[in-house]
């Protein structure tokens, strides 16, 4: 996901330190925010050790579903998870929020240590203003549960307001590096363990370890949102049991390829029909049969995230038809991680 510009500099440095740089990555996946790198080109140009052997889904139907939208077949993938009950077709936005929500509080409910919670169980969305909402229903969902305790404090800063309490679930959306402190990455998921008008003091697992962290209320403002839901490019590299998806209007093969490959052992995917069809096709759609509905869901939304397909962001060296020298190509391995 690196951007070529920031490769650059990278690599500049590498070579006046003479220092070893190792890429590990999948061109499939989604891309660099920003100019695109070239990680494809160096795959197809100058391979290395390839990993085949898929160790983080331990189910039969996760890694079967992995390998489908891979391959750029996202029909049979979405049948794996209908086959084994992974797959919730709901008629509206409203109904499609509420299991969303509701199948995420029953698996986080699971566990009972907070941070378990956290890292345990993710609710994920491709689209920015839906995670949103999901968010502000958890977190609903998590006071009625007694996740949270204690009043809420309300924090303001250029016309955002944001209300936590000790237990909230956030993450960090921006590398900070309190004073006196162990920086804090951009993607660190925490649970809020104190809170007054000025600080905000977090716990977040650093490797094995718990780890702590103070932050301002203006870097918390600032730098943060909820973490209950997250989107697709903040899950991307990040892993958890239990994964509930809203599949939504608008995922290309590479959203999907990486929504459906962070959970070890249970996702289920919610499918909002009023994504996938409106009119006459809906009424027709809520008319039939459950397994007839499925059926037709399953094909359209296949259809969409087939011909978005995947996620490859053209580079100065593609338009001009240029290509990266040959090296030798490496043997292919399966490695255990």
């Amino acid at each position: 996901m690196i951007p070529a510009t920031d490769m650059a500099t990278i690599l500049e440095w590498a070579e006046q330190h003479q220092v070893t740089v190792t890429l590990v990555g999948d061109h499939r996946q989604l891309q660099a925010i920003g100019p695109s790198g070239l990680f494809r080109q160096f795959h197809q140009t100058r391979p290395g050790t390839e990993l085949v052997e898929n160790l983080r889904q331990q189910t039969d139907a996760g890694r079967e579903c992995a390998s489908f939208l891979r391959d750029g077949d996202p029909e049979q993938a979405l049948h794996v998870l209908a086959q084994t009950g992974q797959l919730v077709v709901a008629a509206s936005q409203t109904e499609a929020e509420h299991v969303l929500v509701r199948s995420w509080a029953e698996r986080a409910a699971q566990a009972d240590d907070p941070l378990d919670r956290l890292h345990t169980t993710g609710l994920e969305s491709d689209r920015n203003d839906q995670v949103d909402v999901l968010n502000s229903l958890a977190r609903r969902e998590a006071r009625a549960r007694g996740w949270l305790r204690g009043e809420d404090v309300t924090y303001r800063d250029r016309g955002r307001t944001l209300s936590l309490a000790v237990g909230d679930q956030i993450v960090v959306t921006k590398n900070l590096a309190p004073r006196g402190q162990t920086p804090l990455l951009n993607g660190t998921r925490a649970v809020v363990t104190a809170l007054d008008e000025g600080t905000v003091t977090l716990a977040y697992r650093d490797g094995e370890s718990t780890a702590s962290a103070h932050l301002s209320a203006q870097q918390v403002m600032r730098h943060s949102r909820l973490g209950y839901a997250m989107t697709t490019h903040k899950f991307q590299g990040q892993t958890v049991n239990s994964l509930v998806i809203d599949v939504g209007p608008d995922r290309d093969l590479s959203s999907a390829y990486v929504a459906f490959t962070r959970h070890r052992q249970d996702v289920l995917a919610v499918v909002n029909l009023a994504d996938i069809v409106d009119g006459e096709q809906a009424t027709a759609l809520m008319a039939a049969g459950p397994d007839a509905r499925r059926e037709a869901v399953i094909a359209l939304a296949a259809e969409r995230m087939a011909t978005r397909g995947f996620a490859e962001t053209e580079t100065a060296h593609a338009v001009q038809g240029a290509t990266l020298p040959l090296r030798p190509v490496a043997p292919r391995l399966s490695l255990a991680t």
